[in-house]
């Protein structure tokens, strides 16, 4: 079959065959013409299994029209017909998509003809192909085909983007940019099997190097496991050499990599290959920044900002920040303020049984604390304790308030020793 097999079903059209009407009912005019018998050889399964990516019969020369199948074609330069194809799983007849978005194999276009589909890297799925023609952009569904191409065994193909990210991150993970090295992929290790880790070619030559590397944005920590059976894994963090290990890991190894500094981050992981089948292979990788905290830096002195809205709940007290404060509401032309105007900041805790604690109002006696109250812009720190807290931010005018604003912390699920917090 060197076509589509949707084309195939387009044939149909063809096979309906003409209204019969008895011998004698036809009127014969001079000689009648003979056409030659020929012969075509039609494959009509419904999945066309893809052995390989290069030289692949399989994807060359689908059929498309956007102008029927008929022996004359429809004369209306409005019709376009596309070819797309979208990964799922097959399974009893019904076919399911695996979310991912769909590759176009053929992109909009007139007329009909034939078309090659030019691969890469596929996932190790089933693709559903849709032969879709439009009149004036809306869809014809007399003429949408379907057909199904199973790449499951295929031999010769990278993994794509989407599956190596499944094989190699962990279920849940802040955002991470993955990228593989383009002479020496790493591959998944079980295609079949999400997180099974992303491996090196084990028929690499001694001394190939090849890497993989993990881009990605904030401050906490990079968590993965690798396993090693032969030749050296090097990791770099942000271009800087960080550990190596050789000899044999059989066993997958955790390990973790901590980032202080907030900012743009990439880890590297470089393997050098000792030949014999050995590899080297990472899974799980995953990023975690601290819970619930947003950040904003500017400038070389990363002056960070709470933009949480809402009730602030950090993972670690240590994650409160210190409060800044302005006499002036950090604006010097506030209404009623004047030369004698004091910011004051105060915190104290409160008591409730509402599962919202925005509702609570009840404040715990004992507990008020004024942390600051005096002219011009600082910061102030907090020694917060586990408990829901109120702050409260004023500034003053002779002893009177021009300005108010609060914040509330529910840190009572909070771990021990930060937000910083512009209470404004």
């Amino acid at each position: 079959m060197a076509t589509l097999p949707l084309a195939a079903a387009a044939l149909s059209a063809l096979a309906d065959g003409p209204n019969w009407v008895r011998e004698s009912e036809l009127a014969v005019a001079g000689d009648l013409a003979v056409p030659e018998a020929s012969e075509m050889v039609l494959d009509l399964r419904t999945v066309f299994p893809v052995a390989k990516l290069k030289d692949e019969p399989a994807l060359r020369n689908f059929a498309y029209s956007a102008v029927g199948w008929g022996l004359d074609p429809v004369s209306d330069a409005t019709r376009t017909v596309t070819i797309t194809a979208q990964s799922g799983t097959l399974a009893n007849g019904a076919f399911s998509s695996d979310g991912s978005a769909a590759a176009t194999v053929l992109a909009a276009t007139t007329g009909r003809g034939t078309a090659d589909w030019n691969l890469q890297a596929v996932s190790k799925k089933v693709c559903r192909l849709s032969h879709v023609v439009r009149k004036n952009g809306t869809p014809d569904e007399s003429a949408t085909l379907i057909g199904f191409l199973d790449f499951t065994h295929v031999s010769d193909a990278a993994a794509s983007q989407q599956d190596v990210e499944a094989a190699v991150l962990a279920a849940v993970t802040h955002e991470i940019a993955v990228v593989q090295d383009a002479d020496a992929p790493w591959q998944p290790a079980d295609s079949s099997s999400a997180r099974s880790g992303l491996a090196t070619d084990a028929g690499l030559a001694p001394g190939t190097r090849t890497a993989t590397s993990f881009a990605f944005n904030g401050c906490g920590v990079l968590r993965y496991e690798y396993r090693l059976t032969g030749g050296t894994l090097e990791v770099s963090v942000d271009g800087a050499s960080a550990e190596s290990f050789s000899g044999r890991a059989a066993e997958w190894v955790p390990r973790r990599i901590a980032f202080a500094e907030h900012g743009a981050h990439e880890v590297v992981f470089a393997y050098t290959a000792a030949g014999g089948g050995a590899t080297a292979a990472i899974r799980d990788v995953r990023w975690e920044e601290p819970d619930r905290c947003e950040r904003a830096f500017a400038g070389e002195g990363k002056l960070c900002f709470d933009l949480a809205e809402g009730v602030r709940t950090p993972r670690r007290l240590r994650d409160v920040l210190p409060f800044e404060y302005s006499s002036t509401n950090w604006i010097g032309d506030v209404a009623g303020v004047g030369a004698a105007s004091v910011a004051k900041v105060t915190v104290v805790a409160l008591a409730g049984t509402d599962p919202d604690v925005r509702n609570w109002t009840d404040e715990v006696p004992g507990t008020s604390a004024e942390l600051v109250k005096r002219s011009g812009e600082d910061s102030v720190k907090w020694k917060p304790a586990k408990g829901v807290w109120k702050a409260t931010f004023d500034v003053l005018n002779d002893g009177t308030g021009v300005h108010r604003e609060t914040a509330l912390f529910d840190l009572r699920d909070s771990r021990g020793g930060g937000f910083a917090l512009i209470l404004k």
